[in-house]
This record gives structure tokens, sequence and C-alpha cells, in this order.
């Protein structure tokens, strides 16, 4: 039986508790099946589908202890051509402790410069997420002013969501 055919008998087996969240159906699932689970769903990052690589980031993401090898093998995918890996990646990176994902954010804080001027801003905006949420001190001067700027540019849209999600995520403004 390959990685899919395990997950799918898995989830499909708690799915319709409701009393169970996804994420502690997930660990359950690392909990029974341990290691085995872990080779296939680090192959899944590599697969041609989009949908697929979003899943696997999701479900090592909820694996618990935190790996730094898992953190390295996620965070190539904020750089995913397909705009829903690169949000689900920069998004769970940030679950992950400082020091695992501390030697990424040079990479991320590149890539907000690379799609400043770009017509589609959201990359930029959730690498500039990832900087913020795991090292505010180092890049708050730079970063904290495009956030600001960002939202009297951005009054709505999956643009506006990333800033403000920034804001809530650091503190800055409260759940509503």
């Amino acid at each position: 039986m390959d990685t899919e055919d395990v997950l799918d008998r898995f989830l499909n087996q708690y799915s319709d508790d409701p009393k169970m969240s996804h994420d502690e159906g997930y660990q359950m699932l690392f909990e029974e099946l341990g290691e085995t689970l872990l080779p296939g769903l680090l192959r899944m990052l590599n697969d041609c589908s989009p949908e697929v690589r979003a899943c696997s980031i999701n479900l090592l993401a909820t694996r618990r202890p935190f790996e730094e090898h898992v953190a390295a093998a996620i965070a190539p995918l904020i750089r995913d051509p397909n705009g829903l890996v690169m949000l689900t990646a920069t998004d769970r990176l940030g679950e992950f402790p400082d020091s695992m994902v501390r030697p990424f954010l040079p990479d991320a804080y590149q890539m907000v410069f690379d799609h400043q001027d770009a017509e589609d801003v959201v990359p930029g905006l959730a690498a500039m997420r990832l900087c913020l949420r795991k090292g505010y001190e180092d890049y708050k001067d730079v970063l904290m002013p495009m956030v600001l700027s960002g939202l009297q540019l951005h009054e709505e849209g999956l643009e506006n969501y990333l800033l403000i999600r920034t804001l809530h995520d650091l503190g800055m403004i409260a759940d509503e």
C-alpha cells in the first residue's frame, strides 16, 4: 500500500468525526504510522499536481515534533509557481520554530523585492509575512513601512487579507 492509499484510508475513517480537528486527525495518523508516511510525503512535495504539493505541505506541518529537514524540504516551495502551493508553504513555514525557518528568510526577503513591481504582488506579500512572523526584529525597519503602504494600495482582496493577517499575527491588531 502506498502513501496515498494509507492517507485516503485513514482520513476516510476519521473524516466524519465532528469532535476531531483535521490537525488532531493528522497527528493521530503520524502517531499510528510513525515514520512510514514521511518519505512518501516528502516525495509528494515534488508532485506535478499543485493540490498534492499543497496537501503534503499541510500534512508535514501538522507533524510533531517539528524537524529541521522537513522545514528545509518545504522551504523551496515558497517560490513555487502555483499560488496555492506558494501561499501554503509560506503560511505553514510560519508555524515552525524560528530557528528552523531562519535559514530560509534571506530568500523570502529577496522574494519580497523580486515581486514588488510585478503584476501579481501576492508572492512578495506572502514572503513579507513570513519574514515578519519569523524574523521581525531583523526585517521590521524595511518591511513594516511596506505593509502599511500596502494597506493603502490594497483595500480589499487577497493582498489586503495577507497584510491584515500579518498585522494580526504580529499582535498589532486584535480579532474582530
